[in-house]
């Protein structure tokens, strides 16, 4: 019949899709091993970008006004020492906070792997692995979704783009890959992972 004609067409543009997909993307930072018992995907640090030279410069004025400030509280009254300590304390989180971002930008490294029995996603710095590991069976995977990118409004109206972006469903959890994870992820590398991780997994891409 026309439709099973058409559904066999399609069928068949999905697969040289995938094939065409599945060469590494020139340039890419990203590494990909894989074998029968399992794929692993490496994402290196974004290094050093025109971001951080605003972040660091307001990273180190932030944290230098503390150090004034809590120098300061320790020649006053014990009393008020710890009011003006404790009132310090979430401005130090905050100046803590934005080094870590620029220390998880310069060297910090994400790493995906899925074997016959889970999916285990884990972030590292200088080799140490970071609290947060998200770990899923992997007999729970059931869907590869591959959404373009587009704009849309925030609360605010404003307009925002958001980018393309890879989702592992495993039931009602997932795992999602792309430029908010590592800011240098372009929508090819994208759409080389997710063709790879389809003929890996055996799972067709849902285009959404």
């Amino acid at each position: 019949s026309a439709q099973a004609a058409n559904q066999a067409l399609n069928t068949l543009h999905e697969m040289q899709l995938t094939a065409s997909n599945l060469e590494k993307p020139a340039g890419s930072r990203v590494q990909l091993q894989k074998s029968e018992e399992k794929i692993k995907i490496f994402l290196p640090p974004e290094g050093f970008t025109p971001k951080l030279i605003f972040l660091g410069a307001f990273a180190i004025a932030w944290n230098a006004f503390l150090l004034v400030w809590t120098g300061g509280a320790v020649s006053i009254p014990l009393w008020m020492r710890w009011f003006f300590l404790l009132f310090s304390l979430p401005f130090w989180f905050v100046g803590l906070g934005m080094l870590y971002q620029i220390i998880y930008c310069l060297k910090g490294e994400e790493i995906i792997t899925i074997d016959r029995e889970e999916i285990v996603a884990i972030q590292r710095i200088f080799g140490w692995q970071l609290p947060g590991k998200k770990k899923i069976a992997r007999q729970h995977i059931n869907k590869l979704v591959k959404a373009d990118s587009y704009h849309t409004k925030d609360s605010d109206g404003d307009r925002v783009y958001v980018p393309m972006a890879l989702t592992i469903w495993a039931g009602t959890k997932e795992y999602t890959i792309s430029s908010k994870t590592k800011e240098y992820l372009s929508n090819p590398e994208i759409e080389w992972l997710a063709a790879e991780l389809s003929q890996w997994l055996g799972i067709p891409i849902t285009n959404k």
